[in-house]
């Protein structure tokens, strides 16, 4: 019984704890008058419905969460666009259950699947779901599509506006940050390159390497001399990486602490945008073995002392192939698509029960299964789950307090300014204390558009919350309970057979000239598979009924995948290319498929095989071995 108190308690000690690096004040007071302003002047202007439809509009500004001014800017305006479509097409088919139900659940799982698949950070569909119902509040006016529409979408650009003076104020340069990171995860990598936090300092620098290309692929082309030279010292900081995995490759235990200081003082001055050169003196006393680290860094010196002006040759800020990413997602092995079937599956279900039994508010029901949804993983989905309805129960409880005294309408919609300031405050720091704020904004906005401020607003969307929170966990429960665990195998397979059909387009002698295009797309594609594979064992690990030591120990083999991945990718952008004879090609080949073969049969490799070494990619040689002797561990299949 004490076991049983302990779980609960700590279980709900960690819903409720707040992340008070992640509130965002700003964030919230921007919101805030962007919802409440359109709605005051609307009730002054006698015309508090178009006030309403304004301020819907205003949601495309909770869109901007990560990315550079450029991906912000462009998020916002295409989800005001979104969000005016969906207030279009809603205003068209409210009299229609039927159709309404059937565009409901296409937007939603439309967004829904680019959203992940395009691993887009944000509130997925929730918004624009909010947009799409608002109608069933306003009167039935078939006619008023295009007037409401466009004042939503006065709405978004009035967002759009406010973003970008934002962005323009605050001068947030997120490409001369992420770059800076890199740097010093580089500098503890060198400090420990020995020690027991190699592999996860090496899983953040390269998840931070992700997330900076991703970051300047979506500024687009057009970049400063400024974002250019950080450019190259980002494509140089994974030069740096992939000579210190060839340095572990070759049995290296440690870095000269001369070269450590090198690396920290390089990273000072880039922080100080200090764009000096720098002598160092004391390099020849360092070994022969580090000659290509210290050839990389006096790269990167030369690149932070050049001028501005000098910066002007083509840099490939490769532009990202979105069109790519979405189709090649569209398969039975990709959890984005999995999840996205489910996702249809159980929104399908939630709508069907919501207008089948006439609930009053019936968009209630899907959108609290959505929200659940959008957690992630089984656990966080679950736990999203108990948010939802906790923090809808306190909201309804403190409007209802609210309701009962009255309020003018002035004040009401005070209040919902206030509470839409505190739930976007609070929505990334707990999830649970914001859907307290976030169900008096709602709720209040479908009030004030149904000229309805009464306490039988509210008390009813306990019931559609608790409805929809408990679709979407027995949906969670019924369909792909074990989606991930079942699959993780061949999606390793899969990985495995990627990187050797690349390893034999660079290495052999019939070498492969790439195009500029081929290459996006090889690495489009191999980025696809590896993230693919990473998201395959984060849900499987989260998962509820799985053998969760067996998936534990995907992760060594994960891990060697990813390394390699980043080496073929290296390899492919190298301007200096190395070819092995047709035996040894062979003999790499039978390797990579001995491996795939494992696990795609999910069993053991029994004999160990060897391979010849590669001359200069030896730690792709030592990747692989490791890899099989990761493969031949028979606990992964107990």
């Amino acid at each position: 019984m004490k076991k049983v108190y302990y779980i609960l308690s700590h279980y709900f000690y960690t819903l409720s704890k707040i992340d008070d690096k992640k509130i965002n004040f700003f964030k919230g007071a921007r919101q805030g008058l962007l919802m409440t302003l359109p709605v005051l002047i609307g009730y002054l202007l006698d015309r508090i419905d178009l006030g309403l439809l304004v301020s819907t509009g205003t949601l495309a500004h909770i869109y901007a969460i990560k990315g550079t001014f450029k991906s912000k800017i462009r998020i916002v305006f295409i989800s005001a666009i979104m969000l005016s479509i969906c207030m279009f097409l809603g205003t068209l088919t409210v009299g229609n259950s039927l159709l309404f139900g059937f565009l409901l659940l296409f937007i939603a799982t439309v967004v829904f699947y680019v959203f992940i698949s395009l691993e887009l950070p944000g509130p997925s569909s929730t918004f624009y779901i909010v947009s799409f119902a608002l109608p069933m509040n306003l009167p039935i006016e078939p006619n008023d599509a295009l007037l409401r529409s466009s004042l939503v979408f006065i709405g978004g650009i009035l967002a759009t506006i406010v973003i970008t003076i934002n962005l323009i104020v605050k001068k947030e340069n997120i490409e001369f940050d992420n770059v800076n990171h890199n740097f010093a995860l580089i500098n503890k990598l060198m400090k420990d390159f020995n020690g027991s936090n190699f592999n996860s300092l090496s899983k953040e620098l390269k998840d931070n390497f992700k997330e900076t290309e991703r970051i300047f692929i979506t500024a687009g082309k057009q970049q400063s001399s400024k974002k250019q030279r950080l450019y190259l010292l980002h494509t140089l900081s994974q030069g740096i990486y992939a000579e210190l995995l060839e340095l572990k490759g070759e049995g290296v235990t440690e870095i000269p602490q001369t070269i450590i200081s090198m690396v920290l003082h390089t990273n000072n001055k880039m922080k100080n945008e200090h764009f000096t050169p720098t002598i160092y003196e004391d390099i020849k006393e360092v070994s022969h073995t580090y000659d290509n680290l210290l050839d990389l860094i006096a790269k990167v010196n030369e690149i932070l002392s050049i001028p501005k002006e000098q910066v002007a040759y083509e840099v490939d800020m490769r532009k990202p192939i979105y069109s790519r990413k979405l189709f090649k997602n569209l398969t039975f092995d990709s959890i984005v698509f999995l999840s996205t079937l489910r996702y249809l599956i159980i929104m399908a279900g939630a709508i069907i029960i919501a207008f089948a039994f006439k609930f009053d508010q019936a968009y209630w029901i899907p959108l609290s299964a959505h929200t659940v949804m959008i957690g992630g993983t089984t656990i966080k989905n679950l736990e999203r789950g108990t948010l939802r309805f906790l923090g809808t129960l306190l909201g309804v409880l403190i409007l209802s307090f609210i309701l009962a005294l009255h309020p003018m309408i002035p004040v009401a919609i005070v209040v919902l300014g206030i509470a839409t300031l505190l739930g976007e405050m609070l929505v990334a720091a707990n999830y649970g204390f914001a859907m307290i704020f976030l169900t008096i904004q709602v709720i209040l906005l479908n009030g004030l558009a149904s000229n309805n401020l009464s306490i039988l607003i509210a008390l009813p969307r306990i019931s559609d919350v608790f409805v929809g929170v408990v679709i979407a966990t027995v949906g969670l429960f019924i369909f792909g309970r074990n989606i991930a665990s079942s699959n993780i195998n061949k999606t390793i397979a899969n990985v495995v057979r990627v990187e050797s059909k690349l390893f034999f387009k660079l290495f052999s002698r019939d070498y492969y000239q790439f195009s500029d295009l081929e290459k996006k797309h090889i690495s489009t594609e191999l980025n696809i598979k590896i993230n693919n594979m990473n998201s395959m064992y984060d849900n499987a690990i989260e998962e509820i009924f799985n053998d969760k030591k067996k998936i534990h120990h995907y992760y060594t083999s994960i891990y060697l995948l990813d390394e390699l991945s980043f080496l073929l990718e290296r390899s492919l952008n190298s301007k200096q290319q190395v070819n092995f004879d047709d035996a040894i090609i062979r003999q790499y080949l039978l390797f990579f498929e001995r491996l795939a073969y494992h696990f795609e049969i999910n069993q053991p490799i029994k004999n160990e095989t060897n391979i010849s070494p590669l001359h200069t990619y030896s730690n792709i040689t030592n990747l692989l071995i490791k890899l099989q002797s990761s493969c031949m561990n028979n606990y992964y299949y107990h």
